[in-house]
């Protein structure tokens, strides 16, 4: 929903209805990962992806069958030897996908997805329920949303394997006598926060907006941390200066800290700070010689061997990058590994 949003919102505000399709489950080499959506419209328009390729145009046709019958189906593509040869996608893995007509005219289901657009906006967690009955052959869905920590379900009659579900952050299916459940929870953006907004800064903060993530540029000079030169990013913050950031700014375990600074004191200083935060990523800039010699420093300042272990330094991946551009392609693909690694890595 978070790579869609814009879009969403004006066809929410218009209460045009759509079709969405949702991979609720997968296993082995796919295209595209759990929770990947995608909105068909009645004139067979789309925004978002679900894959590409035959298994998306296969969805595309399912949708238009959808805008007849108004019914919420689940649909099996195996991705493996003959039967990903027949669609023209061996990848070897298999999805699961939900493909659920969108009716705004309903209230409910209107007040549904107004409150979702509203939580994603103020990058708040919420979990949404769809309720599939007799196996979704053919039965309206229904759903429920509510925001996590806050939620009462006296009255629901959700089973209780469903409710302890959702305290997660995966998607789940889960099977109740001849009901279907989809457990799907929303967090808030994952966020880049990028210390510096020099030459390198500015690259980077164009390039993780395309990759949606909320955008945050930290500098303490004005003349350079300020909208006209991020016209990107979702907040430019000045600070007083580079000592305090953590006043400033809030960093947790969704956060991806990329430390761009004007010198290697600034980095130390910024790093430092970082250091005792419970950051997802924290990535610094400069010569191996440069970031050894600071790492070292701060080992030797009292920080463990554990903490220095976290930082990646020198940052982005190794593709011999000079130019600021290059750089920031080195660092994108950086972050899309770590955000793309295994739990249990």
């Amino acid at each position: 929903m978070m790579e869609i949003l814009n879009q969403l919102m004006q066809m929410v505000d218009e209460r045009e209805n759509f079709v969405l399709a949702t991979i609720v489950d997968m296993d082995g080499s796919t295209p595209r990962g759990k929770g990947s959506k995608m909105v068909i419209r009645r004139d067979g328009s789309i925004f978002g992806t679900v894959g590409g390729g035959k298994i998306e145009a296969l969805t595309i046709q399912l949708a238009k069958e959808t805008f007849q019958d108004k019914k919420t189906t689940l649909h099996d593509f195996s991705l493996s030897s003959k039967d990903a040869s027949s669609i023209g996608m061996v990848c070897g893995g298999h999805v699961k996908m939900l493909i659920e007509f969108i009716d705004l005219s309903n209230e409910a289901v209107f007040q549904i997805f107004l409150q979702a657009i509203k939580l994603v906006k103020e990058q708040k967690n919420f979990t949404i329920l769809t309720k599939l009955a007799d196996d979704s052959a053919g039965s309206t869905s229904e759903k429920w949303i509510y925001i996590q920590k806050e939620a009462c379900y006296e009255g629901w009659g959700i089973p209780k394997e469903v409710t302890q579900a959702s305290c997660g952050e995966d998607i789940k299916i889960i099977e109740h006598n001849k009901d279907i459940y989809i457990v799907e929870p929303f967090c808030s953006h994952e966020k880049v926060i990028i210390l510096g907004a020099g030459h390198v800064g500015k690259a980077v903060a164009e390039v993780t907006k395309m990759l949606d993530f909320r955008t945050i540029v930290v500098d303490d000079r004005e003349e350079f941390a300020n909208k006209k030169r991020f016209p990107t990013a979702d907040e430019v913050c000045v600070v007083d200066s580079l000592n305090n950031i953590l006043d400033t700014i809030e960093i947790d375990n969704r956060s991806y800290a990329i430390i761009v600074t004007r010198g290697h004191l600034y980095d130390k200083v910024v790093l430092a700070q970082l250091l005792k935060t419970n950051a997802k990523y924290i990535g610094m800039i400069g010569s191996r010689t440069k970031t050894n010699i600071i790492l070292k420093e701060l080992l030797e300042e009292g920080y463990a061997s554990s903490d220095i272990e976290r930082v990646y330094a020198p940052i982005g991946i190794k593709i011999f990058a000079e130019t600021p551009e290059e750089i920031a392609v080195s660092i994108a693909a950086e972050l899309i590994k770590v955000r793309r690694q295994p739990h249990d890595a």
